[in-house]
C-alpha cells in the first residue's frame, strides 16, 4: 500500500440512481486498496442515501430545492481537510494507480495544479457498466484490462493540488450550481493568475451511469451558469482578483 497520508480525496455525491451508488463504493474502494490515504465524502440530498463507512469521513447535509451544489460542497471540503494535498475528485471516475502518485510528485516538482490524463481526443475512456471487462476489473482493480470508448477529456473528472495553493485561488466558485462549466471556468483563472499547470501522460477512465437533469444540460440553473462563464471568461487577472475577492462566500471563508 503506498503512502498517501498527505493527501485528501474529496468527493460530493448526490445519489440519484442506483449506478451512482454503485460506482461512489467502487471508487472508494479502489483509492483505498492502493493507498494510505484520506476521502471525505459530503452527500447533499433530501434524504441520506449513502452510508457512513468508518473508511471515509462522510457528512450529510439535507436540501430542499434538489440542487446540487457541487461547488459549495467542495468548498466545505477543501476547509475540512487537514493534509497538505487535495484530491478534487468525481464520483465516477478512476486513474492508473500510478497516477495518483505522479499528481503528487509533479507538485512537489514545482507544478500548482495537476490533471492527471491526456488533454485531448485520447484522455478519457468511457467505461460501460455492462461490459464483461468491468466485470473482470471488480475482481482484479486491474485497470488495464478495462476496454471502452475512447473520447475527449479537458478539464473536468478530477486534479490535485496543494489546499494552500486552491484557497489562493480562490477555492470553487459558489455562483455555479448544479451542471455547468465550472470545471472550463476554473481552467482559465488558472491560465489567467498564472498557474504552473501540469498533466500526467495517462488516461482517466469514467465508469458510465444513468444522467438525471443534474448531471446534463437540462438542469434549470445550466443557462445562469452558462452566461456566468460568458462574463467571467473575458476578464483580465486584475478584473478576476477583484470579482473573486469581492464574493461573499469568499469573505466568508476568510472570517473562519
Amino acid at each position: 500500500m503506498i503512502d498517501l497520508k498527505n493527501t485528501t480525496f474529496i468527493i460530493p455525491i448526490m445519489i440519484d440512481t442506483e449506478d451512482r451508488r454503485e460506482n461512489i463504493d467502487l471508487v472508494v474502494d479502489y483509492i483505498l486498496h492502493f493507498f494510505d490515504t484520506n476521502i471525505i465524502i459530503k452527500e447533499l440530498d433530501i434524504t441520506q442515501k449513502y452510508y457512513k463507512d468508518d473508511k471515509v469521513k462522510y457528512v450529510f447535509e439535507m436540501n430542499q430545492d434538489g440542487a446540487f451544489h457541487r461547488t459549495r460542497l467542495l468548498n466545505d471540503m477543501i476547509m475540512m481537510a487537514d493534509t497538505e494535498f487535495i484530491f478534487n475528485y468525481d464520483a465516477d471516475v478512476l486513474l492508473p494507480a500510478d497516477s495518483y502518485s505522479k499528481c503528487i510528485d509533479m507538485l512537489n516538482d514545482g507544478y500548482d495544479v495537476i490533471y492527471p490524463y491526456i488533454n485531448g481526443m485520447t484522455g478519457l475512456l468511457l467505461v460501460d457498466r455492462n461490459n464483461e471487462s468491468f466485470e473482470e476489473f471488480k475482481k482484479s482493480y486491474d485497470i488495464n484490462i478495462l476496454n471502452g470508448k475512447i473520447w475527449e477529456a479537458r478539464y473536468g473528472f478530477c486534479f490535485c493540488m496543494r489546499k494552500k495553493t486552491y484557497i489562493e485561488s480562490f477555492l470553487e466558485n459558489e455562483n455555479f450550481k448544479s451542471y455547468g462549466p465550472e470545471d472550463w471556468e476554473r481552467s482559465v483563472r488558472y491560465e489567467k493568475l498564472g498557474m504552473n499547470i501540469g498533466r500526467v501522460d495517462n488516461k482517466i477512465y469514467h465508469i458510465e451511469h444513468i444522467r438525471t437533469e443534474e448531471s446534463n444540460e437540462t438542469n434549470p440553473h445550466f443557462d445562469h451558469n452558462m452566461k456566468l462563464f460568458d462574463v467571467l471568461k473575458v476578464m483580465d487577472k486584475e478584473q478576476l482578483v477583484k470579482y473573486y475577492q469581492d464574493q461573499e462566500y469568499i469573505k466568508r471563508w476568510n472570517q473562519t
